[in-house]
């Protein structure tokens, strides 16, 4: 989740946003949480999502 957080721009939102997107996130299984970093994280996918 900590990876989700840092790809969404802690920097851009204040703490009470990023507690929020936090709060967010943990109401999804582990699963779904670890498939989105690993979206957001992949390069290769994040290309081929955008040619869609």
């Amino acid at each position: 989740m900590q990876i989700i957080l840092e790809l969404v721009g802690p920097s851009r939102f204040t703490k009470g946003l990023n507690e929020d997107i936090a709060k967010f996130c943990k109401k999804f299984s582990q699963k779904v949480i670890d498939d989105l970093e690993t979206l957001l994280t992949d390069k290769e996918s994040l290309n081929r999502e955008t040619l869609i």
